[in-house]
């Protein structure tokens, strides 16, 4: 089988590819900048070995730049979508514009599936993030072509933010900290997303084998940076507030915080899977930030 996995260099399509190509399927990876692909990724993600890939360099956002990426193709994995505010792109370019391009792509090359990553809840805030999203979910809909949506509860990657946060010994949660989420590790959701991709169709939530509420992963947090137990919670609303007024001048990073209000007051829990733990990953992320080393 030949796969594409379109958002290759980013921190879930690293192990996206490295999962596909250790079932020895034939991969080909849509990168904007190919030199990424022997760098560390976001999180200490893996390198790609740019032996075992057929490489495309193009950028979603410009057709005209990934003209004929799927040829030969069966499947199309796509991890792509804006995280930052990199190359002056809106989340619509993106995570909506973006992925109808390589759609578009896949339908004209005659590909069999087409796997796209979403969120889950995505429909509960106005954010344009999810907004781009759900747009791009529609188009998948109304395709011709076979699909599989695949709706993450959260990274264990995201949640180095609170990790981060417990090392000055006092982290701050929106709400009571009660929301409950079984957060997921990179390699487990690839390893998910791809079984999912190659047997089935349909649209799927997902999430790690253990479940935490908010207030137990800061706990946690806290623990592995040893630094005694300091959690406050924050109201929601006036956070919502100052996000509306940040959208007049700095859209982008208002959008980021609706998203992370809505992650911190909603349960997110998926299907159980996987082996990685959180406490193991908090441990393994601290050590290699201290020592600047790799995965």
């Amino acid at each position: 089988m030949n796969v594409l996995v379109a958002g290759a260099t980013g921190y879930l399509g690293r192990y996206m590819v490295n999962e596909l190509v250790r079932h020895g399927l034939n991969v080909r990876v849509l990168v904007r900048d190919a030199s990424k692909l022997d760098d560390i990724g976001p999180y200490h993600a893996p390198t790609i070995d740019r032996s075992a890939v057929e490489i495309f360099e193009g950028d979603v956002t410009n057709r005209e730049s990934i003209q004929g990426v799927c040829k030969e193709m069966d499947l199309v994995i796509s991890a792509v979508g804006l995280t930052r505010n990199a190359y002056g792109h809106s989340f619509y370019d993106v995570d909506y514009m973006g992925n109808k391009h390589l759609l578009e792509e896949a339908e004209q090359s005659g590909v069999q599936k087409f796997t796209y990553i979403h969120v889950l809840h995505g429909e509960k805030t106005d954010a344009n993030i999810l907004r781009a999203k759900i747009k791009f979910c529609d188009e998948l809909k109304r395709s011709s072509i076979p699909s599989v949506v695949i709706r993450p509860t959260g990274y264990f990657s995201d949640l180095t933010n609170v990790l981060k946060m417990a090392k000055s010994g006092w982290i701050f949660l929106v709400g009571n900290g009660q929301a409950r989420m079984n957060p997921i590790h990179g390699s487990d959701l690839a390893a998910f997303t791809v079984h999912q991709s190659l047997h089935k169709v349909g649209e799927f939530d997902v999430g790690g084998p253990q479940t935490f509420t908010y207030d137990e992963i800061a706990k946690l947090a806290l623990r592995v940076q040893g630094r005694s137990e300091r959690v406050f919670h924050l109201p929601s609303q006036p956070i919502l507030l100052f996000a509306r007024f940040l959208a007049l001048f700095r859209p982008h990073q208002a959008d980021l915080i609706k998203f992370f209000v809505l992650s911190m007051s909603t349960n997110g829990l998926g299907e159980q899977f996987g082996e990685r733990e959180l406490e193991s990953f908090f441990r393994q992320y601290k050590l290699l930030e201290e020592n600047e080393e790799v995965i």
